[in-house]
């Protein structure tokens, strides 16, 4: 969503991630709350003077509109920590004065109300609704803040045992051979260098990548870090056709994916030439980037458990 685009282009839209109408202006801390939702997220634009129930253009009084402006800067100001500057302006549509507050993604998450204070205080954006974040969520906004990726994190209470060292090697005699890279012997520095392991003091322990890439039990630390694959009967999803559950190294869980999708997916077949063609009714390659772009993107954060 395009921040700079002005009230009236939202007015069909419905409240969402990065969207909230107001009739009027709530109190401090519920306005605080949204703000601190946006900024933890994409950002996202709240706009008072529209009753969302029915939608309803309801503006506000012009004698109101600069006193407001003043307000919402000092509510935010007020209960917010880190500072959060929202971009205000006043908008007219149909000859009725709307106050439009803009909140861009910050730069020091998290963000959350001064009181009650860090923990109990940061919000996120939940489809329409603010949430309060748990530790894990928090944790999360840290490592955007500092710019560190969560598989690049130590998995503490496993240990460089838990590594398949088979599979690494597998994966370094690939990559010599598609990247033209030298094929190096295994060894500490070596999964240092992968970022499969992280040194902490003087310990190294293997981190949350190297866990999922090569782990020899990756289930045991990711107890929901599967993919459930099922084929139903129609439209009813209480008697299946066939059903798998799969589990291991996310290499070998897409590949198990796609070879569940195949053995399900309708297909025909056409003769040409001396062969015979099989075409899917969905592309394969389509359905392995969608499986790859699940695999990647899903949230491994909030399934983790210490071995």
């Amino acid at each position: 969503m395009d921040l700079e685009i002005r009230a009236k282009d939202f007015l069909n839209q419905i409240e969402g991630r990065m969207l909230e109408f107001k009739e009027e202006l709530p109190s401090g801390q519920q306005l605080a709350k949204t703000a601190i939702a946006f900024a933890n997220g994409s950002g996202g634009k709240i706009i008072i003077g529209i009753k969302d129930k029915p939608r309803e253009i309801v503006g506000i009084r012009s004698e109101e509109l600069f006193l407001l402006e003043e307000v919402v800067s000092n509510m935010v100001h007020d209960h917010c920590e880190p500072l959060i500057i929202p971009h205000i302006r006043i908008e007219q549509i149909n000859d009725k004065s709307l106050l439009v507050i803009a909140v861009y993604p910050g730069n020091d998450k998290p963000y959350f109300l001064k009181c009650p204070g860090r923990e109990k205080g940061t919000y996120v954006r939940v489809g329409s609704s603010n949430r309060v974040a748990d530790l894990p969520t928090i944790a999360e906004l840290e490592r955007q803040r500092l710019n560190i990726s969560y598989d690049s994190t130590s998995l503490f209470g496993a240990s460089l045992d838990d590594l398949d060292n088979s599979s690494i090697d597998e994966y370094m005699a690939l990559r010599e051979e598609v990247r033209g890279i030298p094929k190096e012997p295994l060894s500490k520095r070596l999964l240092l260098k992968l970022r499969l392991a992280k040194q902490e003091g003087k310990e190294i322990y293997p981190t949350r990548g190297g866990i999922l890439l090569f782990g020899k039990s990756p289930l045991d630390c990711f107890p929901y870090g599967a993919i459930k694959c099922a084929r139903f009967k129609g439209r009813d999803i209480n008697e299946f056709i066939d059903q798998q559950e799969i589990s291991g190294r996310l290499k070998d869980q897409v590949e198990e994916a796609i070879k569940f999708f195949k053995r399900n997916v309708r297909r025909g077949a056409r003769i040409k030439g001396l062969y015979r063609e099989e075409k899917y009714a969905y592309p394969p390659d389509a359905i392995r980037e969608a499986i790859i772009n699940a695999v990647v993107h899903r949230d491994y954060n909030v399934v983790t458990k210490t071995i």
